[in-house]
């Protein structure tokens, strides 16, 4: 389980929560510790609705309410309520709590969300007057809010979530998660933090989708077609675009030609394109390139990069096809990137979620890895070394295989994986004699999730936002974990 923690101290969603001995209300104490520890997870393969009692009860009161404004989890609501024992959570001393969530939920948008996907406008105009609907909406908005903020949503069918981690009602889902923070009494802001993501490239890029948001209402730097010109401080749309682009502070006014260029060479390197600092054809379309479509991107990355969470283990490897490049977190860390080479657009390499389970070294072994994608990919095998692959790795265009996953740093990535760079030297460097003629197993202890997927946007090595072109059309398919 990831021991991950947020940048304040608190425990993250993806770990282990830790148990307060104080009452969440008043009349709770130590049963409410008790049934929280005790409490069985809700098994994710029930296959009828679940209709949580309290949601039983609301439907004989006020039937109507509920078809109007159907509950958004049924099991995340069962999960939470079994464990209370049907007790109510928002007493008044959470109202605070509310209220934050309240304000969060309406600038939603600055998470990739919509306010009216989480009973936004109900929430509002419900008092305490009502006390079961007050309960029950804000329970399953703050709910499916956490879970969408801290695991995507529209998981596709092939990422096949780790059934010990599901976060659809298994142990430590966001539903227990939110239990711990109300007997910690934890603040909704704290809350939010240990439930998003905190890794670099998500937080990057949600930053980005803020001022992508703040700009929206400004139509001098979204509108218009910017014309091609040689000379770029003169371009008042060039100028107007790359300021909504983020390349040119919103305050920058009578920029020199030298300083329009290296703006404009900035903005280039954010899109791929050669860093010559000239209007090219190709240059001039990406900055024409709506801005609402810049978002749709953001939003769909942000949404994409939250997927770590539901994996939910302290050592995850990523390989972002469009970026070609492969990734080893731990935690909220990245702890190795490398490149690698991947399939040609006839034999695309597909997306998938798979678990690495052993280290192969193959005799005279070397520098070479490779990852196949036609059986399961539980084995990273260490061939003999080819020079001819590095020059390779060093190219821009790295799509050029039949569909497998070459690695650049093989022996890092082993070590890494093993935890053992001792051992690796030492079978990579031993001579056929020793090894033998059959390829040396290690077992890679816990397993490693590999997730192969395509996101359009990314951060290099400097935190810089990358965007990528799509080299193909996207192939997938699940590999379920045994």
């Amino acid at each position: 389980m990831n021991k991950a923690q947020t940048q304040s101290g608190i425990p993250h969603l993806r770990t282990k929560p830790t148990w307060g001995f104080f009452s969440l209300r008043g009349f709770w104490g130590l049963c409410l510790l008790l049934a929280l520890v005790v409490s069985q997870p809700v098994q994710s393969q029930i296959k009828q609705p679940v209709t949580p009692r309290l949601v039983q009860q609301l439907n004989q009161k006020q039937p109507n309410l509920l078809r109007q404004h159907p509950i958004l989890n049924p099991k995340r609501i069962d999960a939470l309520y079994n464990q209370t024992g049907d007790e109510f959570l928002w007493s008044p001393e959470w109202e605070p709590f509310r209220k934050a969530f309240l304000q969060t939920l309406e600038r939603a948008d600055d998470f990739g969300l919509d306010r009216n996907n989480y009973h936004y406008t109900l929430l509002k105009t419900l008092s305490r007057k009502n006390p079961l609907a007050y309960e029950l909406y804000t329970s399953d908005a703050l709910l499916t809010f956490m879970e969408h903020v801290g695991y995507g949503t529209d998981r596709p069918n092939w990422l096949t979530i780790n059934p010990d981690c599901d976060p659809v009602g298994q142990e430590f889902g966001v539903e227990t998660y939110l239990l711990s923070a109300f007997a910690n009494c934890y603040t909704f802001p704290q809350v939010l933090e240990g439930t998003e993501p905190q890794t670099q490239v998500y937080q990057t890029l949600r930053s980005e989708l803020v001022r992508v948001n703040s700009i929206a209402g400004k139509t001098e730097l979204t509108t218009g077609l910017v014309p091609f010109s040689d000379a770029l401080a003169d371009n008042t749309l060039l100028i107007h675009r790359l300021k909504a682009w983020g390349v040119v502070p919103l305050k920058a006014a009578n920029l020199s030609e030298e300083q329009a260029r290296q703006a404009l060479k900035v903005f280039q390197q954010k899109v791929g394109e050669p860093t010559d600092g000239r209007l090219t054809v190709a240059t001039l379309a990406k900055v024409n390139k709506p801005i609402a479509q810049y978002r749709k991107m953001l939003t769909s990355s942000l949404n994409s990069w939250r997927w770590l969470n539901a994996i939910n283990e302290y050592k995850t490897l990523v390989i972002n096809l469009p970026a070609a490049e492969l990734y080893g977190f731990e935690g909220c860390t990245v702890a190795l990137s490398m490149r690698t080479l991947l399939g040609k657009p006839e034999t695309p390499t597909p997306q998938f979620l798979a678990q690495l389970t052993s280290v192969a070294f193959s005799p005279n072994s070397g520098h070479s890895g490779f990852l196949p994608y036609n059986i399961p990919p539980s084995e990273l095998t260490l061939f003999a070394q080819d020079l001819s692959l590095q020059a390779g790795f060093r190219q821009d265009n790295r799509f050029r295989n039949l569909g497998g996953v070459q690695i650049e740093k093989p022996v890092a990535l082993a070590a890494w994986l093993l935890e053992d760079k001792d051992e690796v030297n030492h079978l990579i460097q031993s001579p056929p004699s020793q090894t033998g003629s059959k390829p040396v197993i290690r077992k890679i202890s816990p397993p490693v999730s590999l997730l192969v997927f395509t996101n359009p946007i990314g951060i290099d090595a400097q935190g810089h936002i990358r965007l990528y072109d799509p080299v193909y059309q996207q192939v997938s398919f699940s590999l379920m974990r045994k």
